[in-house]
């Protein structure tokens, strides 16, 4: 998981360099492409980087431990210490969720039509309440209104 962090850093930094060189900055294009690729790799590297962190605070705090000759001290570096690996072991976690595959679909849109039936018309007002919830956007395409008794949908006038 580690060499793969790595590299995912070594392309972060890549990017950056790219994104500040000219002929890039050029082309809007390829502007577009690697910024779009660096803003998803920016959440990685940032836990990655405290995740590191923590590894070399655990490495002091070791060595701080070896040296430590009151008992007050090392209870005290046992405390730091407990803390740390349990950060350390958290940011492992997600680490290993930000690394899975994302869905090809994630960035694309959907188009949901509800279509309410006879008895189910007073919960269409939630479903933009659930959608918000879920840090859902969308907006009405079209409202229609029940048939009326000729048979012909009504649409409403917004």
């Amino acid at each position: 998981m580690l060499e793969k962090l790595k590299g995912i850093k070594e392309r972060y930094e890549q990017l950056t360099a790219l994104l500040s060189d000219p002929a890039v900055i050029g082309d809007q294009n390829r502007y577009r492409e690697l910024s779009k690729e660096q803003a998803g790799l920016t959440d990685i590297v940032n836990a990655y980087d405290e995740y590191m962190a923590a590894d070399a605070e655990i490495e002091s705090c070791k060595a701080m431990l070896e040296e430590a000759d009151d008992a007050a001290m090392r209870e005290m570096i046992h405390e730091e210490l407990s803390g740390l690996s349990a950060k350390e072991h958290e940011l492992s976690e997600q680490l290993k969720v930000m690394l899975l595959p994302k869905d090809p679909n994630d960035d694309k849109d959907v188009i949901i039509e509800v279509r309410a039936g006879t008895q189910d018309r007073r919960y269409i007002p939630f479903y933009p309440r659930a959608a918000r919830k879920r840090r859902c956007s969308g907006r009405i395409f079209c409202a229609c209104t029940p048939a009326t008794p000729s048979g012909t949908a009504t649409r409403p006038s917004l």
